[in-house]
């Protein structure tokens, strides 16, 4: 598998992750950015795609959602990224 690829899949399931801890809150694009400071560009494309989405606004949303160290984000989302590539 070539890196290209595994990177895709790698931030395609952080992007998922990211809208799932959203949605288990209960919470909109909204209400996230109005919380953390986050515009609402960088959220709604770091969900589509993390690809190119800052290392800072990713501990801010690790820590955002309760998350004891923003590695545990980025493992989340290469769980997930695995098991899409499957």
């Amino acid at each position: 598998m070539s890196a290209s690829r595994t990177r895709t899949s790698a931030t395609r399931g952080l992007s998922s992750a990211l809208r799932d801890l959203r949605q288990a809150r209960g919470l909109t694009v909204y209400a996230v950015c109005k919380q953390t400071g986050i515009s609402r560009s960088v959220l709604e494309a770091a969900e589509v795609d993390a690809d190119g989405t800052k290392y800072g606004v990713l501990v801010v949303l690790a820590e955002f959602y309760g998350l004891p160290e923003t590695t545990d984000l980025i493992a989340l989302g290469n769980s997930r990224g695995s098991a899409a590539a499957a």
